[in-house]
């Protein structure tokens, strides 16, 4: 399973690579998921280097400068991911929709979190099509990610 991955705050720094193994060559077969036996789902989530929340767009509600922008990640998933549980931003919750970044100067960018993409020719479970994921299954949009 993956879990998480770190971004930088880089705009140049924005694919997100699943490989097919870990370093043990375990199976990479989901995005989020159970931590452990009788743990809660989790989603796939992107880390920074900051832990302030979004509350919502106006600057005031904020005891630090702060700014607001959209980040487009590139998801590149590998033949083996079958399951995606959520990925960080897809909920009904606008504070998960962002992520923080904690800039040089001590103020705060908040990030809009989207997804574009790509998935391997060998997965089994999905394909991507103009930067969105779609179920073989049946063809439908996969809602695990909140789109470009």
């Amino acid at each position: 399973m993956a879990e998480s991955w770190k971004w930088s705050g880089d705009l140049e720094d924005t694919i997100i690579e699943i490989p097919d193994t870990d370093g043990d060559k375990t199976l990479i077969d989901r995005l989020g998921g159970p931590i452990g036996s009788n743990a809660p789902m989790t989603a796939f989530r992107i880390e920074t280097n900051c832990d302030e929340l979004y509350q919502g767009d106006d600057a005031p509600k904020y005891s630090f400068d702060v700014s607001f922008d959209t980040v487009t990640f590139t998801l590149k998933l590998g033949k083996n991911i079958s399951s995606i549980t959520s990925v960080h931003g897809n909920t009904n919750s606008q504070t998960n929709q962002y992520i923080a970044i904690e800039n040089e100067d001590g103020s705060v960018t908040f990030y809009k979190v989207l997804f574009k993409a790509e998935c391997s020719d060998e997965n089994k479970t999905f394909y991507s099509k103009d930067g969105k994921l779609y179920l073989k299954k049946d063809d439908s949009l996969s809602t695990s990610l909140l789109y470009e």
